[in-house]
């Protein structure tokens, strides 16, 4: 059971915090009662703690946590939608059930074009709020602050969307409104965390407009994925800062703009599920800390990219520590911008599969000298260029390597490709499948 250390104290018949009690995880259910004993003339005792507490509701049909006052508990999906709804909860420390945030929409008036403009300044806050059991789904519509500044744990998923919006305060228009969502102590989030970027019209796509700060970095433990999602051409993409594992998948959806994100992600090192990065044209800089993926890492252009409809890895900065895929290896039409270019250039080892598809290769992938990389196999199909491994590339065991109609790769880079892999000591056959390898090219190319 996760413990999140609290005091409590009951003022005016209002809980809030002074007994140091445990919060554990537990969804409504059939009736169970809680630890904390009520008397008739409303006095409760918490541990040596007496407290004094108004006559409290019975919660039918609902598992109430142990050792926190009934009354300091709601059993039950909670949605709130405006600082009125919010005041409802007050006292309230522990939502046995889903929470639900939505900043709300306050146009104060609209043009000609359709854009409306929203009211600045709208905060939302719920000051003690400790614990959600459940899922906590935040879209911050267009509040400019969401706060939770007492909130430390969150039993299953965390949803949230921070939106960049107009606003208009009676005389001026400002296209710099955004939410702001503020969760200082929380440190754990028993499921999956999803962020989605969203800006809004007529907000313009200038560099002041393309940061979304999350926060969340406080967050230190997750138990599942972390998705990060851009709807609508945003920026850089900020957050969960303190997180240093992830226990699921990754997912990120960059799209048309640079991925250049200094600041997402930016301790994580090692990921015990799949990762997939969907890119944009130019990937700059991604995770600078990861070194360890232990199922598939894909890497493929955003739905957003179609013109080009490539990812160039440049600079060597995306996962630039990364040293082992457990799974396959999978770059669609993505590769290295140049010759002398190097992706992934701490690469040691792919236990999978090296799976090349429709890409103009060049560059070199891995690393090279006194370990250089081993993979499983390599898959290189519908591509062009030249083979993007250093000479010294050791294939493990009885690993294949297939080329399937890649007619524009020049035969001379064929025969040296392999060549290089009968002097590292691979002792296999290449296999083609259609055509490969139909150019004649003078002077053979040589990259990397």
């Amino acid at each position: 059971m996760n413990e999140v250390s609290h005091q409590w104290t009951v003022r005016a018949g209002l809980a809030v915090a002074g007994a140091v009690l445990s919060l554990g995880s537990t969804a409504c259910g059939s009736a169970e009662t809680p630890d904390d004993s009520h008397t008739a003339d409303g006095t409760s005792s918490v541990g040596s703690h007496e407290l004094t507490l108004p006559s409290l509701k019975p919660h039918h049909g609902c598992r109430l946590l142990p050792n926190i006052p009934a009354l300091l508990q709601h059993c039950g999906d909670v949605t709130i939608t405006s600082q009125a709804d919010a005041d409802q909860y007050q006292g309230i420390s522990v939502i046995v059930g889903n929470l639900t945030i939505r900043g709300g929409n306050h146009v104060v008036q609209s043009d000609t074009h359709g854009n409306d403009f929203y009211e600045p300044n709208v905060a939302l806050v719920l000051p003690d709020l400790v614990q959600v059991t459940g899922t906590l789904d935040v879209d911050g519509e267009h509040s400019a602050k969401i706060d939770l500044p007492s909130l430390a744990r969150v039993g299953e998923d965390v949803d949230v969307i921070i939106r960049r919006f107009a606003t208009f305060d009676g005389t001026a228009v400002s296209l710099a409104g955004i939410n702001q969502l503020l969760t200082p102590a929380l440190a754990t989030v028993g499921g999956d965390v999803t962020l989605q970027a969203i800006r809004e019209q007529p907000v313009p796509g200038a560099t002041g407009s393309k940061q979304f700060e999350f926060g969340l970095d406080q967050i230190t433990t997750i138990g599942g994925s972390v998705i990060v999602e851009d709807q609508s051409l945003p920026g850089s993409v900020r957050g969960l800062r303190g997180l240093v594992s992830i226990p699921g998948n990754l997912y990120i959806d960059w799209k048309n703009n640079d991925l250049e994100s200094q600041d997402l992600l930016t301790h994580v090192t090692s990921v015990t599920g799949d990762v997939e990065l969907l890119a944009s044209h130019n990937a700059r800089y991604l995770m600078p800390e990861l070194v360890k993926i232990s199922g598939n890492l894909t890497i493929a252009p955003s739905s957003a990219n179609s013109a080009p409809g490539v990812v160039q890895l440049q600079y060597g900065q995306v996962f630039p520590k990364l040293a082992k895929v457990g799974g396959d290896l999978v770059l669609d039409r993505t590769a290295p911008p140049g010759c002398h270019d190097q992706a992934l250039p701490a690469l040691k080892k792919v236990i999978g599969h090296v799976i090349i598809q429709s890409a103009k290769m060049g560059g070199s992938l891995g690393i090279t000298g006194a370990t250089p990389l081993t993979v499983g196999g390599i898959e290189i199909g519908d591509s062009s260029g030249t083979f993007p491994f250093f000479p010294d590339l050791a294939l493990s065991g009885d690993a294949r390597v297939v080329l399937e109609d890649n007619p524009d790769v020049c035969s001379c880079s064929l025969d040296q490709f392999e060549n290089d892999l009968a002097a590292a000591g691979w002792t296999g056959t290449v296999e083609l499948v259609g055509t490969n390898g139909t150019l004649a090219c003078s002077p053979c190319p040589s990259c990397p």
